[in-house]
């Protein structure tokens, strides 16, 4: 029997890393999977390597900057499936970056209807299917950035601060519905993210090198790029290595499954030490 047995989970952003890690790891687990991405070829990837490991899930193509899209793909999965019980808002983006002075404001709101917005929106989604089947769970990724601030990074900051807010208010305000909300803090996580956010270009070749590698959490010790920048970032995990996205996926799988069941409102920083030194 696995955690998540019977369960029909939503993972956003599931076309590569932590998403995709996640939605694999929640179907290994039991759940049957709505895999949204904007990108069919990377969904249908996930749906693949999901039921080549025994699991059940399908593909909806969703842009969650765009509420219509999300409206098309939630009433989608609920007619497939008939309800959501597990909502993962995982996806993300790290642009724009620069300081926060010099952002137009069409780059500030692709920001925040990314990676803040649409978890509003897709929460409020799946929540009257929740409460009629007696609740659920929602679960929002932030970030050590959540809690920090970072020279360039302050568009996506704020985001990430704004999903721990929008969790705890969440928490609040569906607790007597039986629907817990938290929130999944990571550090430097080796997703095709990674190499943009450290000067390199997220090209084909490095995202074939981190799809093999999604579930061997120890060698994503050696994708150093030898940068002064990636050096640096390496320097503050005490831990000794970046998470791979299958570290942040089985922290989101408890924090998903009823072994978190006294666990509402909460931040879990799954960082490696980030943010203790």
């Amino acid at each position: 029997m696995g955690r998540l047995d019977d369960k029909i989970a939503i993972v956003t952003g599931s076309g590569a890393g932590i998403g995709r890690a996640s939605a694999i790891l929640f179907a290994v687990e039991g759940a049957r999977v709505a895999v949204l991405t904007r990108t069919p070829a990377h969904g249908q990837d996930t749906v693949k390597m999901l039921t080549d490991k025994g699991g059940t899930g399908a593909f909806v193509k969703c842009d969650v900057s765009k509420s219509s899209e999300i409206k098309r793909a939630v009433g989608q999965v609920l007619k497939k499936y008939g309800r959501v019980d597990i909502l993962f808002n995982n996806v993300g983006t790290e642009g724009p970056l620069g300081e926060l002075k010099d952002l137009g404001e069409e780059e500030f709101d692709r920001a925040v209807n990314v990676n803040l917005k649409s978890a509003f929106l897709l929460s409020n989604a799946v929540i009257p299917s929740m409460i009629k089947s007696g609740g659920g769970v929602i679960l929002n990724c932030s970030s050590t950035f959540g809690f920090l601030a970072a020279p360039k990074f302050g568009a996506y900051c704020m985001c990430k601060a704004g999903i721990l807010s929008l969790t705890r208010n969440y928490a609040v305000e569906l607790a007597k519905y039986s629907i817990r909300v938290n929130a999944i803090c990571p550090a430097g996580t080796t997703t095709d993210m990674h190499p943009r956010y450290l000067g390199g270009k997220g090209t084909k070749q490095e995202r074939k090198r981190l799809d093999e590698l999604i579930f061997e959490s120890t060698k994503f010790g050696e994708l150093v790029l030898g940068t002064e920048l990636e050096r640096a970032h390496l320097a503050r995990h005490p831990i000794g290595r970046f998470a791979s996205p299958y570290d942040i996926a089985k922290a989101a799988a408890f924090l998903v499954s009823d072994d978190s069941s006294y666990m509402t409102g909460s931040a879990m920083l799954v960082d490696g030490g980030y943010t203790i030194v």
